[in-house]
């Protein structure tokens, strides 16, 4: 397990660095943008902004966990389905359920160790600063967008592996859709029942696509 970790490492090792910074810089621009508003204007007025206007700058940190979940899967899985290296775990001593699990189990790990840095970091940021009660909704919108990125992630190799064009169609819109909706509900939806029932919908719609994608292509429909 563990030689297969590092194989996956070396794979995206590059990707997920320069994805990696640009989460970084948005961390950095968030806490700039915090201590810019709170001398230009003063605390309560900083506050009263965010509260009223929800005028809180994100820089770019949601597009950022989407291009990590994207550029992550790409680099992971579409040399192995170029190159028709997916056929080889049919032949390998384990099923090709277990390499593949361990495969996407390795990225989802990366993500997660990524994300609870990022957290830590935004939780650092933005505590000294911001009522908790503020920074509560604020957070969890920055969690959605590690969700977002664990779906696109999913997505990405059940898009690449899947034989059939038009459940690649259908896959592609669905996921399209889950992501749309999530950026565009209102604030009051990230502290709702729905949001967690939203996201558990749309992990195992994304968990199901992707090994039903393998098993089709095992099943030959790609010769």
């Amino acid at each position: 397990m563990g030689q297969l970790f590092y194989k996956e490492w070396l794979k995206i090792k590059t990707i997920y660095i320069v994805f990696a910074l640009v989460i970084i810089v948005s961390l950095a621009q968030i806490y700039t943008g915090i201590s810019n508003g709170i001398n230009y204007t003063s605390p309560s007025n900083y506050i009263y902004k965010i509260l009223f206007y929800e005028s809180f700058n994100f820089y770019g940190l949601f597009y950022g966990n989407l291009l990590l979940g994207l550029g992550v899967g790409l680099f992971q899985f579409y040399k192995e389905r170029d190159k028709g290296r997916v056929r080889l775990h049919i032949h390998l001593p384990y099923s090709y359920q277990y390499n593949i699990t361990s495969m996407v189990i390795s990225g989802v790990l990366l993500i997660c160790v990524t994300f609870l840095i990022e957290a830590g970091i935004f939780l650092l940021i933005t505590l000294p600063s911001i009522p908790k009660e503020l920074v509560e909704p604020l957070f969890l919108k920055v969690f959605c967008s590690f969700i977002n990125g664990l779906i696109v992630y999913l997505a990405t190799p059940a898009l690449l592996i899947e034989p059939n064009k038009i459940k690649n169609v259908g896959n592609i819109l669905l996921t399209i859709l889950i992501i749309l909706t999530s950026i565009t509900v209102n604030t009051s939806f990230y502290s709702s029942e729905n949001f967690w029932n939203f996201y558990l919908l749309a992990l195992i719609f994304e968990i199901s696509a992707l090994y039903l994608s393998f098993y089709r292509y095992t099943k030959g429909y790609i010769k």
